[in-house]
């Protein structure tokens, strides 16, 4: 074993468990990973190396925000083209408090706070739907939506209503990818309406298509799985089939 860490201690000497969601990601560039992720509402960002804080763990709800936001999965991105790593509070959680962009040193970009009544059912999906080089963000609200929003500004682009949930709260989450080879990323979603959606920028009310399945599916994989250089989409569902949509 490399290492092992168990607790850190805040300032009034309660002790966190370290992050339960998390990624490793070489925001530096100095070739060794950092480890950036939460447990609740504590930010981490750790040495890959050693496991210990880089710097002192943030109460991200009250030292950031200074409102309810947590259970977040930070995703890397470059979010408004400035070349730099911002991240992205993804979270799967209905109790998530709201979305928002981040610098690696916990600065806002931007923010928008969500109720309970319209947080997340998965995680959200990453792609440039638009062709505008800016990484656009697709988040499945438990009103029954898709937005698409703007990873710049957080403005929503469009959306996709009058969905239905799927049932599961640990699988069915978003890919995306490029699957028409118009030069620009779609989203696929797994609905509870035993579908496979694919989102689309420039199609008609932005439904590129719907694919029925015999069963809900959980989340989608992009490969080319017959060499012939075209992806394929793999999906498993809830009655024990692996399903190859074309």
């Amino acid at each position: 074993m490399l290492w092992h860490q168990k607790t850190w201690t805040d300032d009034n000497d309660r002790p966190w468990p370290y992050p339960n969601r998390y990624i490793c990601f070489d925001v530096e560039g100095d070739e060794f990973h950092q480890i950036y992720g939460s447990y609740a509402y504590i930010y981490y960002v750790l040495d890959g190396r050693t496991g210990m804080p880089i710097r002192k763990p943030i109460n991200i709800f009250h030292q950031v925000f200074n409102r309810w936001q947590a259970y977040f999965n930070p995703i890397p991105a470059d979010y408004n083209g400035d070349g730099n790593t911002e991240f992205l509070l993804a979270s799967e959680s209905y109790a998530i408090g709201g979305i928002a962009i981040v610098t690696p040193n916990c600065e806002i970009l931007w923010k928008k706070a969500l109720d309970n009544a319209v947080g997340a059912r998965s995680l959200q999906g990453i792609g440039d739907c638009d062709g505008d080089g800016i990484p656009d963000i697709a988040f499945y609200h438990l009103d029954g939506r898709i937005a698409c929003y703007d990873g710049k500004t957080g403005e929503v682009k469009w959306q996709v209503e009058d969905l239905q949930s799927h049932n599961s709260y640990s699988t069915g989450h978003f890919a995306s990818g490029d699957i028409d080879s118009d030069g620009c990323d779609e989203f696929l979603y797994p609905l509870g309406s035993n579908e496979l959606i694919a989102i689309d920028h420039h199609s008609p009310n932005h439904i590129l298509w719907r694919a029925p399945l015999e069963s809900e599916s959980g989340t989608p994989i992009l490969a080319d799985v017959d060499g012939d250089r075209l992806a394929e989409i793999l999906v498993c569902t809830q009655d024990g089939f692996r399903n190859i949509l074309k």
